[in-house]
């Protein structure tokens, strides 16, 4: 289904993926590697935490959830029940924001959220979501400063994700 690789993260009860722990060539690409959303991944989870916003889970990889739409490069983040930064009464079953190049970024409880940012947005920008996701619940209403705000090597990922559908690695 994904193929990952896991490392442990510093702190215990964590999991982080990223596929052996690369970190990014030129640009904040690694375009050697299948998954060149790994190193945006690693800046959104190092914002989190430097924010005091650490999931518990992080997942990256590759999946077909529909074989008619193709491939998909994803990320997922997730707030285990009973973490001490999300609301337990908000949030029972814990909280999740997940990416996919196709769709871009959503929370999900019962329902899913798109959350209105660039498809790769500025990491502070997803450390202000989670926030305010986490400690007012899913219909809060959030609105980014600026939607429009990107990570500082979206440029260089763009790129490598369409030189990966152009190869047919995954879906555009």
């Amino acid at each position: 289904m994904s193929a990952v690789e896991e490392t442990r993260a510093a702190a215990p009860g964590q999991r982080k993926d990223t596929h052996g722990g690369i970190q990014p060539l030129m640009g904040g690409v690694h375009p050697a590697l299948g998954l060149p959303h790994l190193p945006y991944g690693d800046a959104v989870h190092a914002v989190l935490v430097e924010a005091g916003l650490a999931p518990d889970v992080v997942d990256a990889g590759l999946r077909t959830e529909d074989p008619r739409r193709g491939r998909e490069l994803f990320l997922t983040l997730s707030w285990l029940p009973g973490h001490p930064d999300v609301d337990a009464r908000l949030w029972p079953r814990g909280m999740q924001l997940a990416w996919s190049h196709l769709i871009g970024w959503s929370a999900h409880h019962d329902t899913v959220r798109l959350l209105l940012v660039h498809d790769l947005a500025d990491p502070a920008v997803l450390a202000d979501a989670v926030l305010h996701l986490a400690t007012e619940g899913l219909d809060c209403g959030w609105e980014p400063a600026d939607r429009t705000a990107q990570w500082e090597h979206a440029r260089a990922l763009d790129l490598a994700l369409q030189a990966a559908a152009e190869r047919g690695e995954i879906a555009w």
